[in-house]
């Protein structure tokens, strides 16, 4: 895959503050339109996020290029971006920077076929119920009154979403001046105009949904998901031909019946393909997701059947319960990366290198085999060791303490059936499982094996297993520890 890389100087303390706030917070993330997160690491100098390439530029260089976008183009525009916002709000992030340099294009491609992604989370923040944001930040001509006074909440982003809006169909924002100051003056009184010349041919439910974006009113203002149902969408975005496939409610259901472990490491090879190698799926959850917030529901999956036109021989007839198993996190609905790992095609993640890929995020010391100790450092404090040797039996037997990679991929590659349907995941696990930590992307980045004390990091029966198969590699060890660069000491 083809990824590009944030690199953050350690030297100021505000820039690593700044890194670790979006690092925060795009983790928190799982929404086709935000920029996906592969993995984090630094070193003595600096810090690098790994994030999906995006080639196609921002929406501002494209604004440069065109003078403005028509109607239509701006209608698609404009809904990624707002289901882009309904979900960071369902999810408790306020953005607060929505520019149009923070929105970029997954390619090259004309709008028709392209997908806007929000990008730049450095000054997000959590949404408390209630409880009014003070911190004054953004760009003069995307802040929102309220902003200015230093008390709002997550409208200021929905203001946003307005301002860019019409700068997409004017070419210019609705609050110019000479100086930031003047720009600045024109936001806090909320007056603007739609300018005869360049507004002449725009629709009044185009106009008035830009006004309900801007009302200077920030309690009367249109929320992400009001927006997202407006009329101006249903008669300007085209509506797409159904891409769902029976093969996919296939898939469904094989993932339903896999392995906790094979869910988990199918999680993790959704998370870390470039949206290239899944588009058709990435399309079809776009497709279900009439909501637009991100997950999928029973009530959408059923309509989007419906919808796709299959006969009634066709629908599978357990579709509620061919959910309910695919639901690993066990919050009722399949979101983004669900989906995607819920109907990947067999052949996409049997490959040798996907393979290798999703053992080594579990294999964290880098010793070969995947034992419980791996699992709680990955998943945290939230299991037990005994609830990680289940999770384990489940794939190589009863007794069993690790898996190899030969275990691994021959679990991958089988036709996986528990016999009852597996134990749910621990909700913040989900993300957990598909993230190298900072000492995992620096083992792999170093190509070594790790010190001897890396083992005794594990659980003391962990430790006691593992060095009974072990014992004749100890010189080994000890020789290439002896030999390894001093700078790169304790990245195992």
């Amino acid at each position: 895959r083809y990824t590009g890389v944030k690199i953050c100087s350690i030297r100021l303390k505000e820039h690593r503050d700044m890194f670790y706030r979006e690092l925060k917070y795009i983790k928190m993330l799982d929404h086709p339109n935000i920029v996906r997160l592969y993995e984090h690491f630094e070193d003595r100098y600096f810090l690098y996020m790994v994030l999906e390439l995006c080639s196609g530029g921002d929406l501002f260089d494209h604004l440069l290029e065109v003078g403005h976008f028509t109607e239509s183009q701006t209608a698609i525009i404009m809904q990624h971006v707002l289901q882009a916002v309904r979900h960071m709000h369902e999810r408790k992030v306020c953005h607060r920077d929505l520019k149009i340099e923070n929105y970029i294009l997954r390619t090259r491609d004309p709008i028709e076929h392209n997908r806007v992604k929000v990008c730049d989370f450095n000054l997000a923040t959590t949404i408390v119920e209630n409880q009014e944001m003070h911190t004054k930040c953004g760009l003069p001509y995307f802040v929102s009154p309220q902003v200015l006074i230093g008390k709002y909440n997550q409208s200021c982003d929905l203001w946003s979403c307005g301002v860019l809006m019409y700068t997409l169909l004017a070419g210019y924002p609705p609050f110019v001046g000479q100086s930031d100051a003047e720009v600045l003056s024109k936001v806090r009184t909320g007056m603007y105009t739609f300018d005869s010349h360049d507004f002449n041919q725009v629709s009044e439910d185009c106009k008035d949904l830009i006004r309900g974006l801007l009302k200077l009113d920030a309690s009367q203002r249109f929320t992400a998901k009001f927006a997202l149902n407006h009329k101006w969408f249903r008669l300007k975005v085209p509506e797409r031909i159904p891409p769902l496939k029976l093969k996919y409610l296939d898939n469904l259901r094989a993932y339903g019946q896999m392995s906790l472990l094979k869910k988990a490491s199918l999680l993790s090879v959704a998370n870390n393909l470039d949206e290239e190698s899944t588009k058709p799926l990435v399309d079809t959850f776009m497709w279900l997701d009439k909501s637009g917030e991100g997950s999928i529901n029973f009530t959408e999956l059923q309509q989007g059947v419906e919808r796709a036109g299959f006969s009634a021989e066709e629908i599978p007839g357990d579709l509620a319960q061919l959910m309910e198993h695919a639901d690993i996190d066990g919050g009722g609905e399949l979101n983004y990366s669900e989906f995607v790992a819920a109907c990947l095609d067999k052949r996409v993640y049997t490959k040798e290198e996907v393979m290798w890929g999703a053992f080594r995020i579990f294999d964290r010391k880098g010793f070969g085999r995947i034992g419980p100790g791996d699992l709680r450092e990955l998943w945290g404090h939230g299991v037990t060791t005994d609830w990680c040797r289940g999770v384990i039996a489940q794939v190589a037997g009863e007794g069993s303490r690790f898996i190899d990679f030969d275990g691994f991929s021959k679990m991958m590659k089988d036709v996986d059936i528990s016999q009852a349907p597996p134990p749910k995941l621990p909700r913040a696990m989900e993300k957990a499982v598909a993230r190298m930590d900072t000492a995992a992307a620096k083992l792999l980045r170093q190509g070594s094996r790790p010190s001897q004390a890396a083992a005794d990091q594990h659980d003391e029966e962990d430790r006691a297993a593992f060095l009974e198969g072990e014992q004749g590699h100890e010189q080994e060890f000890a020789a290439h520890n002896h030999e390894s660069d001093g700078g790169e000491e304790g990245a195992g």
